[in-house]
């Protein structure tokens, strides 16, 4: 929040918030690990972003370790009560977990397409629509998968690449690729980033409640996002961390300072902002005009002007809401293709 420029912030209304991302692999993780973490209540918060390999293997076709979803009845439940709940359930790759992420490459697209479409048509058919975000096995993304998913029409995407950024489009071999289908970069804790990889290495639930609170304040100040993510089995033994991290959440949202993003709500938000066409005139007694339109609707487009340089802003044309807090001016676009805000500069500022 401490920006010294005028700015519009990519996140509706200009508030930070977290993209909690759920792999759920396989078939214990559905009959065990999903239904113990809802016991702790942990479904009733979010939305999150809940992700399902959706076959009936694992490690290797025929293991039968799988959820093997088109036949797993209560693996069909959760997914619609997910939804019912306003997570957004999508797909996690790949059909065969282990064996698609190990084994898909860029060599091999002709054979391992199937697999993403069976995934995604598994999951389709259970929701009755076509998931719009996504996660990769093993975070392996080939450049063919991308295109694939691009033309499936998902919008957002678990990345491996880009640790610890907010959404973003990806660059790959020094190139931007799939422009439009926002990466989600993993925010680790230092080297980890799943409860697996905690309890492996001795990490405690002191440390990982410091951590995410670290996160939730740095997305609240700077009025971003970054996104964490988790499989069921690994998190039930981390009850005290998850609890503090939803109650951190809860106190927040209570001050309307944060809130819970899924990939698809902030992908669809930044592409509607890359549309957003606005400029700044000034006049010659130094009051500032920002002009904005868009071919749709400005709805939650926000623009923080820094109180160390500007005068309450009033709006002239179009309709939006002015807030403040202790650093900015808050203008926040209701639904209109247009709007036009003045703001006097104050006398002896100057714009860094």
């Amino acid at each position: 929040m401490g920006a010294r420029q005028e700015r519009l912030p990519n996140h509706p209304n200009g508030k930070g918030g977290l993209v909690f991302n759920w792999h759920v692999d396989y078939r214990k993780a559905v009959d065990v690990h999903v239904g113990q973490l809802d016991k702790q209540g942990v479904w009733d918060h979010g939305p999150y972003s809940i992700h399902f390999t959706a076959g009936p293997d694992v490690n290797n076709i025929g293991d039968g370790l799988g959820m093997d979803l088109p036949n797993n009845v209560k693996a069909q439940k959760w997914l619609r009560k997910f939804n019912l709940q306003g997570h957004q359930v999508a797909s996690h790759g790949g059909w065969i977990h282990n064996y698609y992420g190990i084994n898909a490459s860029e060599d091999n697209g002709a054979d391992f397409k199937q697999f993403l479409a069976l995934n995604h048509e598994a999951v389709a058919a259970v929701l009755g629509r076509k998931a719009t975000e996504y996660s990769a096995p093993l975070g392996n993304n080939p450049f063919w998968a991308m295109d694939w998913l691009q033309d499936y029409g998902i919008l957002g995407y678990y990345f491996t690449g880009h640790t610890g950024m907010g959404p973003t489009t990806a660059y790959r071999e020094g190139k931007a690729t799939n422009r439009g289908m926002w990466a989600f970069p993993v925010s680790p804790l230092g080297e980890y980033a799943t409860f697996e990889e905690f309890s492996r290495y001795g990490v405690s639930d002191a440390q990982i409640t410091r951590w995410y609170a670290a996160l939730m304040d740095f997305a609240v100040y700077n009025r971003t996002s970054r996104m964490i993510y988790a499989h069921p089995p690994g998190a039930v033994g981390y009850s005290q961390a998850i609890k503090a991290l939803l109650q951190s959440a809860d106190a927040y949202e209570d001050n309307s300072y944060f809130q819970w993003y899924t990939m698809t709500e902030l992908a669809r938000f930044m592409n509607k902002r890359a549309q957003v066409s606005w400029r700044i005139t000034v006049d010659s007694k130094g009051m500032y005009r920002f002009d904005a339109s868009h071919p749709s609707s400005l709805k939650d487009q926000t623009w923080l002007l820094p109180k160390r340089s500007h005068d309450y802003p009033s709006v002239v044309q179009g309709k939006a809401n002015v807030f403040e807090d202790a650093l900015h001016w808050i203008v926040t676009a209701e639904d209109v293709t247009d709007l036009v805000f003045v703001a006097n500069r104050l006398s002896g500022a100057s714009r860094e």
